[in-house]
């Protein structure tokens, strides 16, 4: 993914001037599927992102979202008394809108984006972070996919060379597409 982390902190330069963002946090659903793990960043210490880099469903403003499976804008943090928003408020932000990144129903991860110099982004500006969000789903979704092709690949090649009989495929013309090594 660090093509994507490259993009998304290039994306974030371009847009987070004129809508006030200053930080994102994208976490990514773990291996276990019961918790979230910190993906790439922008606008925390490294320090902070360390002990954030793990984060159960449920938990804080992201794992809310994850567990919930719906966006959630939190306003005004500084003077939230909200138990989710704790954390958000002990890094300085003000303003912060999480959003979960599904594909067919299924949880990715959460996209966040804050600042600590607005209280609160506009309905449309909240409509752009969606939408972005959504588009971020997608390339994760295609990557996964990818993957799954890849690996899919690997396993049936090696099947292929791996049984004892000769197998051959060919072309609607006869000429040879495909042949194992035990034609050697």
């Amino acid at each position: 993914y660090a093509r994507e982390i490259t993009e998304a902190r290039r994306l974030l330069d371009k847009i987070g001037p004129p809508l006030g963002v200053d930080t994102y946090l994208n976490y990514m659903v773990d291996d276990t599927g019961e918790a979230l793990r910190l993906a790439s960043y922008v606008g925390i210490s490294e320090e902070m992102a360390h002990s954030i880099e793990r984060v159960e469903l449920g938990q804080h403003i992201c794992g809310a979202v994850a567990l919930q499976r719906q966006s959630i804008v939190a306003t005004h943090i500084q003077e939230s008394d909200d138990p989710k928003a704790q954390l958000a408020k002990s890094f300085g932000l003000r303003a912060y809108a999480c959003n979960p990144l599904m594909s067919d129903k299924v949880l990715l991860g959460t996209l966040s984006f804050a600042s600590r110099t607005r209280n609160q982004f506009d309905p449309d500006e909240l409509a752009i972070l969606q939408t972005i969000s959504h588009y971020v789903a997608v390339a994760y979704a295609k990557l996964r996919t990818q993957a799954a092709v890849s690996e899919s690949e690997k396993q049936f090649r090696f099947i292929l060379e791996s049984i004892p009989q000769k197998l051959v495929t060919t072309k609607p013309d006869g000429g040879v597409d495909y042949f194992n090594p035990q034609w050697m």
